[in-house]
């Protein structure tokens, strides 16, 4: 959802799933608000190869026209068509070998928007429909429920849980296509290599930045990079716009040599820093990408291949409140059940800890990998050395409050109860909702920890209910990780659920943008006392204070950065 003030972006925050749109506002103001819709498909609950459409909130319905139509009532004074305009409430899909639930997936790509309209026009298939707002269906017949089927056998494939779109891409140390008009590089201290396929890297104390071509309309930005298992040990820092989102030390233990890291570009990042450039004419959106070593007087790790800006819309349906939703034990993650969202980092309901495949961060259930049990045999779900899904409920679409995780043979075994996830998270202070069951009659009183055994551990919940009864606690957050910690004295952990919402949280930090020379955080008069020793010869810069002092993006810190400075100083 976009928000402008009298046509300039506003960066809101969220407050109690409102946006909170605050300032000192005249009459005649004027706050635009944009909200982003796409047609999504929706299976009935008993017949899942059956589907209706809406396009936001607006129910869709097929227009059946009303040639020869002879009408009929029912209830109170509800005019209806006596006989049916189709032959066939079966579509069929025209791709051979593509699922009904591949085509679901890309629905925006089959029923298409005419213009600004609300017209969509049903493509790829083997009846052409068009589709309006059902609101609108009281004079002719219509078709609002429609069964889709595939052409032939259909070729078993893994969904993708978003579609991408690459909006721009840049070489690095392929220096014709990373100093064209559109990507402009600013560059000091690096090395650009072409013949160990290509790479750039800071050798001390420099940096690189790009102008990246991005969507403003897509839902999610995503920066897509890759690196080098070689380069384990050294440094990288990643800066989009003037946040730093990504800094440390590379210690890949994966079993690729190139391998990609992926970071999601916050929505106040975009507010804030994108900006227009003109490329041989054509006026296009940008944000600056920039590299650097994280540590101070060393180098940098390499950037190698390609580097991306993405447009990403995923499939599956979300809630920007809530930054986890795990239905534990849940039979197909890759489905949701009634009013159930996904949150901003997870697009399954559930997984072995890993990198998320659409928002690049780490989570999920942390245990031994190995199904010793033979689980798989029983369902699509995760079964594990340790833990399992209920197998004696296995179809899907369970209410997440009676699918649950439990310990499997953890007593038998004179296993210690223990249920553990782990959540990539900003740093910040978190609400951490549970529910709990107790099937068999053995699973009273489980405690609930948040990153048990570290020196932050906290209790979240202790002896939590099991009578599926909703609990939760609050949890901090002060090294990007929260791991939630189930223990319990008893025989088993039967959990159902976990949602983890933002309560108060740090943004990417802006430590060192443009300005901000003394690294403090801000830009003020100090920052340009030490600008004026510098120029005077009075005090040298460090990399870092080098990048924040290049204002002007020429890569060399000097008099002209100083007005420019002086003249953010000015604008406040």
């Amino acid at each position: 959802m976009g928000v402008t003030v009298n046509g300039s972006r506003y960066s809101y925050k969220t407050v109690n799933g409102y946006a909170d749109v605050a300032g000192d506002f005249s009459d005649g103001d004027v706050i635009e608000l944009t909200v982003p819709s796409k047609v999504r498909a929706y299976p009935l609950p008993d017949a899942p190869d059956v589907y209706g459409f809406k396009y936001g909130p607006l129910v869709l319905s097929a227009e059946l026209g009303k040639e020869d139509m002879k009408t009929d009532s029912t209830g109170m004074w509800v005019t209806i068509p006596k006989e049916k305009k189709v032959s066939s409430e079966t579509i069929r899909i025209s791709k051979q070998g593509q699922s009904v639930t591949s085509f679901m997936a890309e629905i925006n790509d089959h029923l298409v928007r005419s213009g600004d309209g609300l017209t969509f026009t049903l493509n790829d298939t083997n009846t052409k429909l068009v589709f309006t707002p059902h609101y609108k269906q009281y004079q002719q017949r219509y078709g609002i429920y429609w069964k889709f089927v595939p052409n032939g056998t259909v070729v078993e494939e893994k969904l993708p849980r978003a579609k991408t779109t690459i909006t721009d891409t840049v070489q690095p140390g392929y220096g014709q296509y990373e100093s064209d008009q559109l990507h402009a590089m600013v560059e000091t201290g690096t090395v650009g290599v072409t013949n160990d396929s290509t790479y750039r890297y800071v050798e001390k104390d420099g940096w690189f930045t790009y102008r990246m071509a991005v969507d403003e309309n897509a839902p999610l930005l995503r920066l897509h990079i890759k690196l080098r298992k070689a380069d384990n040990g050294k440094s990288l820092r990643v800066r989009v716009g003037d946040a730093v989102l990504w800094a440390g030390t590379l210690s890949y233990s994966g079993n690729k040599d190139v391998y990609d890291l992926l970071l999601t570009v916050p929505q106040d990042v975009r507010d804030r820093c994108t900006y227009t450039t003109s490329d041989d004419g054509t006026e296009r959106s940008v944000l600056d990408v920039t590299f650097s070593p994280d540590k101070e007087g060393a180098g940098s790790a390499k950037v190698c291949d390609f580097i991306y800006m993405e447009a990403v819309t995923p499939v599956y349906e979300y809630n920007n409140d809530i930054a986890y939703f795990v239905d534990c034990g849940d039979h197909n993650s890759g489905t949701l059940t009634g009013r159930d969202r996904l949150g901003m980092y997870n697009s399954v309901t559930e997984q072995l800890y890993g990198e998320d495949e659409v928002s690049g961060k780490k989570w999920g259930l942390i245990d031994d990998s190995t199904d010793q049990y033979n689980g798989s045999t029983k369902s699509g779900g995760l079964y594990t050395a340790n833990t399992w899904c209920d197998e004696a409920n296995t179809a899907d679409g369970a209410d997440k409050s009676n699918s649950f995780r439990y310990t499997k043979n953890q007593y038998e075994n004179n296993i210690a109860r223990h249920l553990d996830y782990s959540f990539e998270l900003p740093n910040g202070t978190y609400s951490v909702e549970m529910c709990f069951c107790d099937p068999w009659g053995c699973s009273k009183s489980p405690t609930v920890y948040a990153n048990y055994g570290k020196s932050s551990e906290s209790v979240i919940v202790k002896n939590a209910p099991t009578d599926k009864t909703a609990v939760s606690g609050e949890a901090n957050v002060t090294d990007g990780e929260l791991t939630v910690n189930l223990r319990s004295e008893d025989k088993a952990i039967n959990l159902c659920y976990i949602i983890i919402r933002p309560l108060e949280t740090e943004g990417a930090s802006t430590k060192g943008r443009k300005g901000d020379i003394n690294l403090d955080g801000e830009v003020n008069v100090s920052d340009a006392v030490l600008m004026q020793k510098y120029i005077l010869g009075g005090s040298a810069l460090t990399g870092e204070q080098a990048y924040a002092a290049d204002i002007a993006a020429d890569a060399v810190p000097d008099v002209f950065d100083m007005t420019a400075l002086r003249k953010l100083l000015i604008a406040g």
